[in-house]
């Protein structure tokens, strides 16, 4: 016979056994996961710039090789090697994917030795948001790009660089290698470099300093990297819009898929234009904007959809054991979504 002085009917009586502990609050800070560290940060950085400047090094001797049979030695013989490497697809090829491998390599490398897997990293991942959401992604984004350029066109004209830049795509598009060329502007980019500013810049920016800054800072870096001054400005609304999707995705696959459309949009825009003399930063002709204004107010319907149906999940929930009663259900908010 139980020894407790309650009523068995009495709904005020204690539990011989305690149930479970659920929603505690979390452990104090001395128990949480330490901020991660920016000095790594700024530090794959650096080296993704170091061994992009010693790619494009590598890619131009291999080009001149491969479109002069030759190595230039000198400043006159290096300014008709390049007219050249602009004219051989392999060689133009081997100028844009190389460099855009090597500045991928440190951060890939920081990822591997990193404890928390390669995928979780660098925010490969399925995230949350559904397949619809990154369609909508890439829809959305050539509007978003469009608007920039248009915005910066307003007050500054087309640099020499970039004037360089779309006269060679042209070229090259006119003569047959529209596709590839496409392809190539639209694909290596959008995987390597969004592996490093969002994948692994961003992600660890946004642990430590929260969303809005990490975003910020991870945008601006990405967008010096163009060094174009006019580009750079260009740049720089993009780059927060795909921070911003691949955070409230919870991976960088929609940003990846939606720096490809706006690449092979734009190299499309350029290569077709009717004018003598395409400007990056102007609006396309007639046909053009209508798809990119369809298409992008629904992708950007659809993202807005994402986001409110489909918002980060709760911070991961860890299970530790208490006592033979129970256990204690520890939230650990380590700032991330479940991914």
């Amino acid at each position: 016979m139980s020894n407790n002085p309650y009523s068995a009917f009495d709904p005020a009586a204690p539990s011989e056994v305690a149930p479970p502990a659920v929603n505690q609050p979390p452990p104090p800070p001395s128990q949480l996961p330490p901020a991660p560290r920016i000095w790594p940060v700024f530090l794959v950085v650096l080296a993704s710039i170091i061994s992009f400047l010693m790619g494009s090094v590598i890619a131009v001797v291999l080009g001149q090789w491969i479109a002069t049979g030759t190595v230039a030695t000198t400043q006159e013989a290096s300014l008709k090697a390049m007219e050249m490497i602009k004219e051989s697809r392999l060689a133009f090829s081997i100028t844009v994917i190389v460099p855009q491998i090597a500045l991928v390599i440190p951060a890939l490398l920081a990822a591997l030795l990193s404890p928390r897997g390669f995928r979780q990293r660098m925010k490969l991942v399925r995230g949350h948001w559904p397949l619809w959401g990154w369609f909508a992604a890439a829809a959305a984004t050539p509007l978003v790009g469009l608007v920039a350029s248009v915005l910066v066109g307003l007050f500054l004209t087309q640099s020499e660089s970039l004037k360089e830049m779309t006269e060679m795509f042209r070229k090259l598009g006119q003569s047959g290698f529209l596709l590839p060329l496409a392809l190539m502007i639209g694909g290596m980019p959008a995987i390597c470099e969004e592996l490093l500013f969002r994948g692994y810049v961003q992600s660890r920016l946004t642990r430590r300093w929260g969303a809005g800054l990490g975003i910020v800072v991870a945008s601006a870096v990405f967008a010096v990297f163009h060094l174009d001054p006019i580009h750079v400005l260009a740049v720089f609304p993009i780059g927060l819009w795909m921070g911003w999707l691949s955070f409230r995705s919870g991976s960088i696959i929609p940003a990846m898929a939606a720096h490809l459309i706006n690449n092979v949009l734009s190299v499309v825009s350029i290569v077709l234009d009717p004018s003598e003399t395409p400007d990056a930063l102007a609006a396309p002709a007639a046909l053009a904007m209508v798809v990119i204004l369809g298409a992008g107010l629904l992708g950007i319907a659809g993202v807005a959809a994402a986001a409110v149906f489909f918002p980060a999940p709760p911070a991961k929930e860890t299970v530790a054991p208490s006592s033979q009663d129970g256990v204690v259900l520890a939230r650990l908010s380590t700032g991330e979504g479940a991914s």
